[in-house]
């Protein structure tokens, strides 16, 4: 299912911190999933709550910041929001679009 993820300033900082940012070792991902990414949530007023909740596979996130896709699986769920985990293995950033691989 692809969805068009409208909180753009979310999505940066995930993208961000999940493939650039330092990891446990205190070296940087540089562009690589680490094994805990950071998680995007949808809260209970977005449309895409009602649309996820229950649902047991992977989502393709769409945006302007993103050349083609990020595709994550809903790693949780709770009255109030979903959480998506990232897991396209690898990110490439370019005067700030991402692509994905």
């Amino acid at each position: 299912m692809k969805i068009n993820f409208k909180n753009t300033e979310d999505l940066r900082r995930a993208i961000d911190e999940t493939y650039f940012g330092e990891n446990e070792q205190g070296t940087y991902n540089n562009g690589v999933l680490p094994k805990e990414p950071v998680d995007l949530k949808i809260s209970k007023d977005d449309i895409y709550y009602k649309i996820l909740t229950g649902l047991d596979y992977d989502v393709k996130l769409r945006n302007q910041i993103i050349e083609g896709s990020l595709t994550c699986c809903i790693s949780a769920e709770d009255d109030n929001n979903i959480f998506l985990k990232p897991i396209s293995r690898f990110c490439v950033q370019q005067d700030g679009v991402y692509s994905f691989y």
